[in-house]
């Protein structure tokens, strides 16, 4: 017999090692101890030669990450070292996994009470309101001194290597989304991009990636060929914008400022005034390109310098552009028609007036609010302010004497001082509540009306986004698993389904939340 053979029917029981049978006088008894100890070098001690006689093993296995000889311990690991295990991505990516699962259940089951110890344990170390230690000042600069210290930046992006990586990720993305719409791109240098058959004429042609995108997923003029038809180079955008700022006579603004937040470029600062101003291209701004932090970063930059970053989306600049020139008229002090809200008279509405009204005068367009409060002067409306309970699309349960004030809104180019305090005051008259949850869009407001009314800051929300549909933003509340399943889809995730059906996200900047909150008070 095979000495290979007779020894694994002496050792092994159903595959595996019995123990009491690898002494040194089992073997001995049993003629098969020198033949074993015969095998491999003398570096080998007598469990291993067994255990790699047993298994068929002619030399020691080595580590999968860094191909060093594995130290035997009763048998041999898949690596030599934890710091070499630590460095192996499968098992990064399942840590990650469980990590995540384990997360993912114990927020589902105690999420509010793991934030709110978490906030509690970061306010006694450190007397900040917040729920991330990235929140945290002195944690924000340790991270910042450590990456000097390492690359000589305080952000890892603006290290190329990592802009680069970003980029052709964002570019492998592009392609395959204009892939699903009919495009076959390749991107060259200087961000410029061959289209494959984009012409019957002209065959392959070449264009900026702009003007590629205005010309095909816009579809404004319906040709694409800058040959058969040549290209105006400046942005329709930006020039419409300029026209606002010459009819309001805004002047002494720098226009693509990149040292105000450095590497990041600003289009449109106006030092006199404080104020930023970015006109967010819909496509060049939605997750092909941008990830989810970026407007977000960008606001948090210009705050730390006092600036208010306002972020104009391409989609409400044009379908609501006399909006916008209010805005920047109000943010200007250029609005010539003012009211003061004592020559009001203060009613209750209805709710086809208070949608109406919004609709034609609020930049986030109408909602259903039970409370709505409108000041008349001269018997026309010119101004709302809308309470309800609170929303379950910002993740939030109806609470007994809890409210949020949805929406505050004056006539466009109007503006009717006091008006804010006088509508609040009412609600604050004829209702009880704990607490007034309120948000105030990050894109457009700095929030200043809130403290005036009373309520404290309680933070920043993350970015939310927006499904890029039919070039236009809308709500992901509307494109719910629960709203697009079928049969053949329900092993997906939302967010998959509406990828695979070609859409992709904008994320924005996030919200600014603020509340106030009293005692019950004793009702009139």
């Amino acid at each position: 017999m095979n000495m290979q053979i007779k020894i694994k029917d002496l050792l092994l029981k159903n595959g595996k090692l019995i123990p009491q049978r690898t002494n040194k006088n089992f073997l001995i008894k049993h003629n098969i101890y020198d033949y074993i100890m015969h095998q491999y070098d003398n570096t080998y001690s007598l469990s291993e030669k067994i255990f790699c006689i047993t298994n068929n093993l002619v030399i020691r296995k080595r580590c999968i990450e860094c191909n060093n000889e594995i130290t035997f311990n009763h048998g041999y690991s898949i690596f030599c070292s934890r710091k070499c295990s630590n460095n192996n991505k499968e098992v990064l990516a399942k840590i990650s996994k469980n990590v995540s699962i384990a997360l993912k259940k114990a927020y589902k089951d105690k999420g509010d009470e793991i934030k709110d110890k978490r906030k509690k344990t970061l306010y006694k170390k450190y007397n900040i309101n917040t729920n991330s230690p990235f929140g945290i000042p002195d944690i924000q600069n340790i991270i910042k001194k450590t990456l000097n210290k390492k690359y000589g930046v305080d952000n890892i992006f603006y290290l190329k290597k990592y802009r680069s990586n970003s980029k052709k990720i964002s570019q492998e993305s592009s392609i395959d989304f204009n892939k699903k719409h009919g495009y076959d791109i390749e991107y060259l240098e200087k961000s410029k991009i061959l289209i494959k058959n984009g012409c019957d004429i002209h065959g392959d042609i070449k264009m900026d990636t702009i003007t590629f995108y205005n010309r095909a997923h816009r579809d404004r003029t319906g040709i694409i060929c800058p040959i058969c038809n040549p290209i105006n180079s400046f942005s329709s955008l930006e020039k419409e914008f300029i026209g606002i700022l010459e009819k309001l006579n805004i002047e002494n603004y720098q226009k693509n400022n990149r040292k105000i937040i450095s590497p990041l470029e600003l289009d449109f600062y106006f030092p006199e005034h404080k104020i930023a101003i970015e006109l967010n291209g819909i496509y060049w701004h939605s997750e092909l390109y941008k990830d989810k932090m970026y407007h977000k970063i960008k606001a948090d930059l210009c705050e730390k310098q006092n600036i208010q970053l306002i972020q104009i989306w391409e989609d409400d600049f044009y379908n609501n552009i006399d909006l916008i020139e209010s805005m920047i008229a109000t943010k200007f002090h250029k609005i010539q028609n003012k009211i003061y809200a004592r020559k009001c008279i203060l009613n209750e509405i209805s709710p086809a007036l208070y949608r109406n009204f919004l609709k034609k005068n609020h930049i986030q367009g109408a909602i259903n609010s039970s409370i709505k409060y409108g000041l008349f002067y001269k018997d026309e409306l010119v101004s709302v302010m809308g309470f309800g309970k609170l929303r379950k699309p910002l993740g939030k349960n109806n609470i007994e004497n809890k409210y949020e004030l949805h929406r505050f809104c004056n006539k466009k180019y109007t503006i009717v001082i006091g008006g804010a305090s006088k509508l609040f005051k009412r609600f604050e008259k004829n209702y009880n509540y704990i607490s007034i949850l309120s948000y105030a869009k990050r894109d457009y407001s700095n929030g200043n009306l809130y403290k005036q009314l009373g309520f404290k800051y309680k933070g920043k929300t993350s970015p939310g986004f927006y499904w890029l549909i039919n070039n236009k933003r809308k709500h992901r509340y509307n494109f719910r698993k629960d709203k697009i399943i079928n049969e053949q889809n329900k092993h997906l995730t939302a967010v998959q389904i509406m990828h695979n059906n070609g859409y992709i996200r904008c994320y924005d900047s996030g919200n600014f939340r603020f509340e106030k909150c009293l005692e019950l008070k004793k009702s009139k």
